[in-house]
């Protein structure tokens, strides 16, 4: 599933990680970029079985980049506690499944505008220190972003 990060800036001018949100319409043809990636990585390695998550940086022609492949899942509490908020199937289900050559995963499914906030400062993430949002569209979810940032 397609997440975006959320980031804001210091009076100081540096830049620290919030959270992640799920991604908006996509305008800048990043899916089909993302998947012509991935099936390249899964090409290269000969990959068959395994969790497969990928991060990516657009520049400024809107061509991603690849930043980072992960051959596992989790992490940032996005399986925990987003997915299962903005996804219409258990994405843990499907991803143990899909591991042993059982159910694929839908192709086509409309994902609910869904974001984790984290407010935890310079702190270590803990599990008390975040919030979830959801909204019925994606510009009440950038609303509820904004309000929780002030």
């Amino acid at each position: 599933m397609p997440d975006d990060e959320i980031n804001i800036e210091r009076g100081d001018g540096t830049v620290i990680g919030k959270g992640y949100k799920t991604h908006f319409p996509d305008k800048k043809n990043w899916k089909l970029q993302a998947d012509d990636i991935a099936k390249k990585i899964i090409s290269t390695f000969n990959i068959e079985r395994s969790a497969f998550m990928v991060s990516f940086r657009s520049d400024s022609k809107n061509n991603l980049r690849l930043v980072e492949v992960h051959l596992d899942l989790g992490g940032d509490l996005l399986i925990e506690e987003v997915f299962p908020k903005a996804l219409p199937f258990d994405f843990l289900e499907y991803s143990v499944h899909m591991s042993v050559g059982g159910k694929e995963c839908p192709s086509y499914f409309d994902i609910k505008p869904t974001a984790i906030y984290y407010d935890n400062g310079d702190e270590l993430l803990t599990d008390k220190n975040y919030m979830v949002f959801t909204a019925n569209s994606d510009e009440k979810l950038e609303k509820l972003i904004l309000e929780a940032n002030m």
